[in-house]
Formats: C-alpha cells, sequence, structure tokens
C-alpha cells in the first residue's frame, strides 16, 4: 500500500516556490483582515474573526492584540487551543444591557504565548454588539513575532484610500439593521 505521504513527495525547492506563487496570489493574506466579508448589523451581537494572513519576516506570531473601539460592547474573545488569552477593560460611555447600565467595556483582546507559522494564517474570533451607526470602522490589530512587530494601525485621512496604506487596520462595514449584513 502506498502511503499518502510517498504519493505527493514534491522537492523542497518546487514546494516552497509553489508556495510563494500561491501566497502572492492572495492579496488578502497581505494584511489583517475580516474574512468573514466584514458586514455587521447596527445593535447586532455577532461573531467575528480577524485573519492574521503572516508572520513577522520570517516570523511565527506568537502574540495578536486586536483594540476594540468605542461603541463595540459586551467582547468575549474566541478560545484557541495553546494560546493564553488577557483583555483590558476600559471606561466606556454608557450603554445598557439587560436594563443595566454600563460604563466599562472589553477596549483590548489580546492572545498570547502561541506559534503561528510565518507561512500560515488563522482567523481570531471574538463576539460582540456592535453598538455603532451604519458606517466603516477600523479595529486595529497588533501581532508580535518574538521582539518584531507588525501594527495594522493605521486609519485613512478622510478622502483617503484604505489600501493605499502600508498597514491599514482591518475596517468593517456596519449596516442598518434591515439591510444584510
Amino acid at each position: 500500500m502506498t502511503s499518502l505521504r510517498s504519493s505527493v513527495r514534491l522537492p523542497a525547492a518546487s514546494f516552497a516556490a509553489g508556495l510563494l506563487l500561491i501566497t502572492g496570489a492572495l492579496p488578502v493574506s497581505a494584511h489583517a483582515s475580516f474574512p468573514d466579508g466584514g458586514a455587521v448589523a447596527t445593535g447586532s451581537t455577532t461573531v467575528v474573526h480577524v485573519r492574521i494572513g503572516h508572520g513577522c519576516d520570517g516570523a511565527a506570531v506568537d502574540t495578536v492584540e486586536i483594540q476594540l473601539p468605542e461603541g463595540i460592547v459586551g467582547a468575549r474573545p474566541e478560545y484557541v487551543p495553546g494560546w493564553g488569552l488577557e483583555i483590558e477593560v476600559v471606561p466606556s460611555e454608557p450603554y445598557d444591557v439587560y436594563g443595566e447600565t454600563m460604563t466599562e467595556r472589553v477596549g483590548v483582546i489580546r492572545w498570547t504565548g502561541g506559534d503561528l507559522p510565518d507561512f500560515a494564517f488563522f482567523d481570531f474570533g471574538f463576539r460582540a454588539t456592535f453598538l455603532l451607526d451604519p458606517g466603516s470602522v477600523h479595529v486595529p490589530v497588533i501581532q508580535r513575532c518574538g521582539d518584531a512587530e507588525v501594527a495594522w494601525i493605521e486609519i485613512p485621512a478622510e478622502g483617503e484610500d484604505h489600501d493605499s496604506l502600508e498597514y491599514p487596520a482591518p475596517e468593517l462595514t456596519i449596516v442598518a439593521a434591515d439591510e444584510p449584513a
């Protein structure tokens, strides 16, 4: 019986070249992004994922930090086996949860101690309620690889194209509650 491993053997150089061709053909892998489509209905509670598409100049990602802007409340991170979880609670504009007025929210979610190889990607998720008006909102993301860091935190100025930025913060589109997300 032939094993799958022996039937798909490729020279290392061919495999590496193929991997470069594949990753080069996927521009979304070059940025932290929202692979779920990036659209959320205002007032909804939903799960979104931030995709980390690569490491830092060949180094594996060991920390991912998502900085949640005002208006994203009740955030709870998705558990990722092998990674630690930290949250930072920050003051917030008052908002209601089941009749109780809240004045704090999760402002930062941080996954630590992982090992995401440079050639791989992973989607880090969180559930939250989006108390935002229709439009777009940028969600800064920082990935760390030991001493190296890639900070996807740039927010376009008025009239500036998001794609023209070197390190653009991932962008969510907030739609009216009666529109499909």
